[in-house]
Formats: structure tokens, sequence, C-alpha cells
């Protein structure tokens, strides 16, 4: 998706009126503008990503982002619906990974917003990414001796935790969903070669409108995007982290 023209803030927000503040991001690829919700305060109102049927059960976002571009067949959903099935609740703006720690599972954000960050020794803090429903915190578990960055969750999260002998099965029995595996971290890569150019070479509006388009792609492949707008409870403070 191209990078987005524009940015405003709502008029809600702008008056104190609303704990989101609204901003329209005008993308050469859509007929109107996208509509992104950012927290400002961080409230228990806030909203957490999440992907639900319409009769309220929550849906499998990992099967929606590895079918995007693999597919998968019924056995490969139903081992995937398996193996994140128990899930553990993880409250905002806390950590799920330290760096430093030597992950004895995958984890997988189902619900909720999550990010990457490095903590410099003055104690600021650089967000390196933001991972959405359906992204895998450690995929490289089986060959990294510890992390090398923390993650933390922006959002109350539902987080599903897998063995590495079951990633280790999966790979034998399940070539497809492993192929999915493969472009999800290609695509990561790819986000991040981008947070990079966005680091070094964009001006702040530009950059900002980037990543808002770059939200708006990912969150759209697991189905949390509707009428052109998305709820993010990523605070302003999170943003200028980013």
């Amino acid at each position: 998706m191209s990078t987005g023209r524009a940015t405003t803030l709502g008029e809600g927000a702008a008056q104190g009126q609303s704990t989101h503040a609204k901003l329209r991001i005008f993308s050469s690829e859509t007929a109107g503008p996208l509509t992104y919700f950012v927290s400002r305060h961080g409230g228990s109102e806030e909203v957490s990503p999440t992907t639900r049927n319409a009769d309220g059960t929550l849906q499998n976002p990992l099967i929606l982002r590895l079918a995007h571009p693999v597919d998968l067949s019924s056995d490969d959903r139903a081992v995937l619906m398996a193996i994140t099935a128990d899930m553990r609740e993880v409250p905002r703006r806390t950590d799920i990974i330290h760096e430093g720690d030597r992950p004895d599972c995958v984890r997988v954000v189902m619900e909720g917003i999550a990010c990457r960050y490095k903590l410099l020794r003055d104690g600021s803090r650089q967000i390196t990414a933001f991972l959405v429903p359906g992204d895998l915190c450690n995929p490289h578990i089986t060959r990294l001796q510890e992390m090398d960055h923390g993650i933390a969750s922006v959002s109350p999260c539902m987080i599903a935790e897998i063995p590495p002998s079951t990633i280790r099965k999966l790979a034998a029995r399940h070539p497809r969903v492993m192929d999915g595996l493969v472009w999800a971290s290609l695509a990561d890569e790819s986000v991040m070669r981008e947070w990079i150019v966005g680091l070094g070479r964009r001006m702040a509006d530009r950059n900002m409108a980037h990543l808002i388009c770059e939200l708006y792609a990912r969150l759209e492949a697991v189905e949390l995007v509707e009428d052109q707008s998305f709820h993010m409870p990523i605070t302003q403070n999170e943003l200028s982290d980013a």
C-alpha cells in the first residue's frame, strides 16, 4: 500500500472530548480516507483489536494470516486451532518476553496489540515493531540462544504458547503451514526494512502516514478493518517511541 499523503486530527480529540484521537489518512489506493483511532490516555475503555465471528466467538487470526498466502487444508486449519486453543491473558503495558530471556515456547498474539522494543542505557525506549493478531512474537526460538529485545503488550492481549516440539511436528507433517510461517517471516522482514527507511529518510508526517497504512493492510489481512476504519489502542507516547 502506498504512503498516505496527509493526516488531520479529528475534531472530538482536538477539543478534548474523547479519549481517542482520530487521524484520517488519504491513500492513493483507496477511494476515501482511512480512519485510525489513537488512544490518548490509554484508559480502560480502550478497544483491543479482536477477530470475532458473527456469534461473538473468537476467530483464529493465525489461520487468517497464514491462509492469506497459502492454501491451507482442513487438517492444517484443525491443527492450528488445536495448538492455539490454550491462551493466557496479558494486561496492557506488561512484558511478554524480556530481553535476555530464553523462551521455552513460541508465543502468538491472538488478540490485542503488542510491540517489540529495545531499552537504552538512559532508560529511553525504541519500539521496533508493532505486533497484531496472528503475529508470532518469537518464531526463531529453536535458533536463538536468548532474546535480543523485549516484547510487551500495548493493549490487553491474549497470547497462545506453542512448544518447540509442536513446531518441529508441524514442519514434518504440515508443510503448507510451514510455508505460511516462512512467508509471514519474510513479510515481517519487509516491514522492518520499511521502518528503517522511515526512520532514516522519511519526514515525520510521511513516516506516520506510512505506519498507519502498514497497520491498515496488516489488520485487513486478519479481518480487523471495517468500512475503511480500524481501532488501535496505541497512545501518542507509544507512537513517538516507534
